[in-house]
């Protein structure tokens, strides 16, 4: 989850009552198909989108071998995006690729982009809220992970709705990676008032947002478990880290954290890839927060071998959150 860009000053943090009338939207219905909250949209078809930039997809795609761990990821970028909106192109999409091959590739872990597609979007799929508020702000005895393993967040409806329409229907939907540009993503959480204990919904605008496991868990849509969203790609020194920084919150399956730097909505550091500032690094071991096992474990990965046959990671086996038993002893506590 990227809450702001990287090298920008503190959060923007919208009024509350602007919060509750963004996370108000479709949150008034019952449970629908698979356990997610909001009116069901599986009747929606995805959008007839087309391919583009195929030439540069195959350069992209040019140094992958057989054998060590691979993603697949695929670009959906709308072609009516407003024309005030100028902080994401296909360009710079392929640069965040190109860029996120290079800090994977460091640590053994290949990149192979599918496709990059485009196509006119009902204009109300371009700026969405990310999810409800329905579960509460959690116990403040608790942290972050197991708060989220406790109460996994639903998707608001509009963004299921988006990204039913957004994303084709394909047999390895559940688990390829699907970059969807769109012009505004707003995250609801809750925020400290400044008053004690006080806790108040709060919204900010994101660059990025992964959606991963250990927020969402079974409450969202298995097919559409892979999608992140990408708003901005210009901000900040190392602003093709964006994407990079995405995909890790989806494989490594951790928040906004380094070595000794405990997970929080945002930390802004000189260290790894998990923070916001200009670090790579993807850690290993213990002092690493077990970075790196975590990411060689995602049930995004895969490795292909000589026929071309592609033998995926074990998938989750609770969910995903934080402390799903495929990592093993790969976990911190929290006190």
């Amino acid at each position: 989850m990227r809450a702001r860009s990287f090298e920008a000053g503190p959060m923007v943090v919208l009024a509350a009552t602007l919060a509750l009338a963004a996370v108000s939207h479709g949150c008034r219905s019952a449970p629908a198909h698979g356990g997610t909250r909001g009116t069901s949209p599986d009747f929606i078809e995805p959008l007839d989108l087309v391919e583009i930039e195929r030439d540069a997809v195959l350069r992209i795609n040019a140094d992958l071998v057989p054998g060590p761990l691979t993603m697949d990821v695929a670009i959906v970028i709308p072609s009516n995006l407003d024309p005030g909106f100028d902080l994401v192109s296909v360009p710079q999409m392929l640069d965040g690729i190109r860029s996120a091959k290079e800090i994977f590739g460091a640590v053994g872990v290949q990149i192979r982009l599918l496709w990059v597609k485009t196509g006119p979007v009902p204009d109300q799929h371009l700026s969405i809220t990310s999810t409800d508020l329905l579960t509460g702000p959690g116990s403040k005895h608790a942290g972050m992970y197991t708060n989220f393993q406790r109460h996994p967040r639903p998707l608001s409806a509009g963004a299921r709705a988006a990204f039913e329409s957004l994303v084709p229907r394909d047999e390895a939907n559940d688990r390829t990676l699907y970059l969807v540009v769109l012009q505004d993503v707003f995250y609801p959480f809750f925020a400290s008032s400044g008053a004690g204990n006080d806790l108040v919904p709060t919204v900010t605008p994101t660059s990025g947002l992964s959606f991963p496991p250990y927020i969402h868990g079974r409450e969202i849509p298995r097919r559409l478990r892979g999608v992140i969203t990408i708003s901005n790609l210009t901000a900040g020194a190392n602003r093709f880290k964006t994407i990079a920084h995405e995909i890790g919150h989806k494989t490594l399956n951790v928040s906004h954290e380094y070595r000794t730097i405990d997970p929080e909505f945002e930390v802004v550091g000189e260290g790894g890839l998990m923070i916001y500032g200009a670090g790579v690094e993807i850690p290993s071991g213990a002092d690493g927060r077990w970075h790196r096992e975590r990411l060689e474990r995602s049930p995004f990965l895969y490795r292909e071998d000589e026929s071309g046959k592609k033998l995926w990671n074990p998938d989750f086996e609770d969910g995903g959150h934080y402390f799903d038993p495929i990592y093993g002893d790969f976990v911190v506590g929290e006190e």
